[in-house]
């Protein structure tokens, strides 16, 4: 045992104590105005945007932990101490930054890929005969099985997926935080294949766990090797485009062929270039695969249900992911998964990620309108029936709650930061919470409709 670990250990609780001082946005912004020279109260005031009251519980704080000393009535200026571990963090968050920088620029700075015949006699180069395009849409995995299946000779439009696959009815938050990690964390796996089954597929999976912090300690680069290796077996023996988690940063992307050691790929990028760049080949261990490598591909199934037995189980399994309500591996599914983010929203800033709360505001919206334009399918389908009224009335009730989250989306934009006030997070907590009735009244309906079905 190193030093540096064993006073780790003894002393946690102290580090614990300490490292408090720095955990807060306005802590580190005074600390900022501290670092350069003594500065007296009123001068601080102005400068950041609290009331005094506020700001001067943070100043009690740093002081209670050595990081600040009030040298004056009213004169504040960092310790030696203090000056040592801010700056130590600063450098650690400037290296981090530095190379995600690093990540993101080697990702984007590929070449676009082009269309070409596939070169079977080329083993260093193949694309597929009938390549597919990444669907328009924030739901990576929608859009690639839309994008995929229609490549492979049918005509389906992303909500037709999702609403007999049941990711339109599949919302996931993480428990604690707004991660951004929750729509692409796709817990029930098994039960969205089952759909694409009943719609004449049978989806195949490679899969292979991984650390979800990953980083470059825990880059073993065999894995990347052997998943590349495995791709290129598939898209050559299939002549059928895969699907694989990590492209880009990190989400499901379309590969379409290889070119030396990159994926020829179509994906999530093209859809918001402003935000991710260009949508370049990717080189085969620049992928970024938080909790598994993982890929997709697709076999032809035996036989394609007919259209009334694959919406049943299409309405079987909304009601399942409705019914979630539980966590799983720390994240809260269901509609309960409404009143989790209303509470992690409204509740510790710290616990608070613009980025993360924005991009499952901007997915959720897309989601619901999926689930909407599904069931008013079913309403014209079913039309004059018992069931049909009750399609109807459920995309209606999809349709308020997708103006409730477009009225979310109106707050938190997408962005990677933005304004978090405690007045726009109250507000917003306020519309989630409106959510949860609405989604029982969709289960109640639905379990009516499978009943009559039954």
């Amino acid at each position: 045992m190193d030093d540096i670990q064993k006073t780790a250990l003894e002393a946690r609780k102290e580090a614990s104590f300490l490292l408090k001082a720095f955990s807060h946005p306005v802590r580190i912004e005074i600390l900022a105005y501290l670092y350069n020279g003594v500065k007296e109260f009123p001068e601080l005031s102005d400068k950041i945007n609290l009331s005094k009251t506020a700001l001067v519980k943070h100043l009690n704080m740093l002081m209670e932990r050595g990081v600040i000393i009030r040298i004056e009535r009213s004169k504040y200026e960092i310790t030696q101490d203090g000056r040592e571990v801010f700056f130590s963090i600063i450098n650690a968050y400037r290296k981090t930054q530095m190379r995600f920088r690093s990540v993101q620029k080697q990702l984007w700075s590929q070449y676009m890929p082009k269309p070409q015949i596939s070169e079977r006699n080329d083993s260093n180069r193949f694309i597929v005969n009938f390549p597919a395009e990444y669907i328009p849409g924030w739901l990576s995995f929608n859009s690639c099985l839309t994008g995929v299946l229609n490549s492979l000779g049918n005509k389906y439009e992303k909500y037709q997926i999702g609403g007999h696959d049941g990711t339109a009815f599949f919302i996931n938050v993480l428990k604690g935080y707004t991660c951004p990690s929750g729509p692409s964390n796709l817990c029930p796996m098994k039960d969205f294949y089952e759909g694409i089954r009943d719609l004449g597929w049978i989806v195949k999976e490679y899969y292979e766990f991984q650390s979800r912090e990953v980083d470059e300690s825990n880059h073993n680069n065999e894995k990347f090797e052997r998943l590349f290796g495995k791709v290129k077996e598939i898209l050559i023996d299939t002549n059928r485009p895969v699907i694989l988690w990590g492209i880009p940063i990190p989400e499901y992307g379309v590969v379409n062929g290889f070119n030396k050691d990159e994926y020829i790929v179509s994906t999530f990028r093209r859809h918001a270039p402003e935000y991710f760049g260009m949508d370049d080949n990717i080189k085969y261990d620049e992928i970024i695969t938080p909790g598994r490598f993982q890929m997709l591909y697709f076999e032809k199934g035996t036989e394609k249900l007919d259209q009334t037995s694959a919406d049943i189980n299409a309405i079987k399994r909304s009601i399942k992911m409705l019914g979630q309500d539980k966590s799983r591996a720390g994240y809260v599914t269901g509609p309960e998964a409404f009143k989790e983010w209303a509470k992690v929203l409204e509740g510790d800033i710290e616990n608070v990620s613009y980025h993360g709360n924005s991009y499952v505001g901007i997915c959720t919206l897309e989601s619901v309108g999926l689930a909407s334009q599904f069931l008013f399918d079913l309403s014209k389908s079913y039309s004059k029936t018992k069931e049909g009224a009750l399609f109807n009335d459920t995309g209606s009730i999809y349709k308020q709650i997708q103006k409730l989250i477009q009225e979310f989306v109106h707050i938190f934009p997408f962005a990677f930061d933005g304004d978090l006030s405690k007045k726009k997070r109250e507000k917003g907590a306020e519309i989630l919470r409106k959510i949860h009735p609405k989604l029982s009244s969709v289960k109640k309906n639905l379990i009516a409709v499978n009943n009559i079905w039954d």
